[in-house]
């Protein structure tokens, strides 16, 4: 991944028709979008809204202006989602109380905050694997002390490194996550 997700965003603003940059977008959005909505209207009809929602995204990226709040591109998101969400059923004339749309909306609903959480554990994982693939040598020692929470020393006689060699393993590959996540994955302190 050559870039950062902030930078794929201003990339996307600055030229929405950008290839390298939509499949980027795609590889991390496509399930997390189509699960979402699979919430909201039926299996068979969210290949459909699905496809109106990456017009409206495709459209309204040159738009879209971070603003620094935590959430605001998976805020965005989620206020699409339930526009596209209404819309539909309008359309099909489905009579279905918006409850559930306007909590989507709301950034301290349960719901709202459930999603968020969904959000930033599969972005999180989607950058795991594109971490494995930018450190496949120092992987392996990150995962198990960063994320197992193996102790330094054994991961270090498991892996034959030195313990230094760990501690620079998990140095470098959080640095890279959170400049991947940057912009994506946010959290409000």
């Amino acid at each position: 991944m050559e870039q950062t997700p902030q930078s794929l965003l201003n990339r996307l603003a600055a030229d929405p028709h950008d290839p390298v940059a939509w499949g980027r977008l795609d590889q991390l959005y496509t399930p997390f979008l189509r699960g979402l909505l699979s919430r909201f209207v039926p299996a068979q009809e969210v290949d459909d809204v699905f496809q109106e929602v990456h017009v409206i995204v495709l459209r309204k990226i040159g738009e879209f202006a971070h603003n620094t709040n935590p959430g605001a591109f998976r805020r965005w998101l989620r206020t699409i989602v339930a526009f596209k969400v209404r819309e539909h059923r309008r359309r099909r004339r489905v009579e279905r109380p918006d409850d559930q749309l306007d909590a989507l909306e709301d950034d301290s609903s349960a719901i709202s905050r459930l999603i968020d959480r969904e959000h930033d554990e599969h972005v999180f994982r989607v950058l795991c694997a594109a971490a494995r693939g930018a450190f496949p040598d120092r992987w392996n020692v990150f995962r198990e002390y960063a994320i197992d929470g193996a102790p330094a020393n054994e991961v270090a006689a498991r892996n034959g490194v030195s313990v230094g060699a760990v501690y620079k393993a998990k140095s470098d590959i959080l640095a890279w996550l959170r400049r991947e996540g940057t912009g994506l994955i946010e959290t409000q302190e």
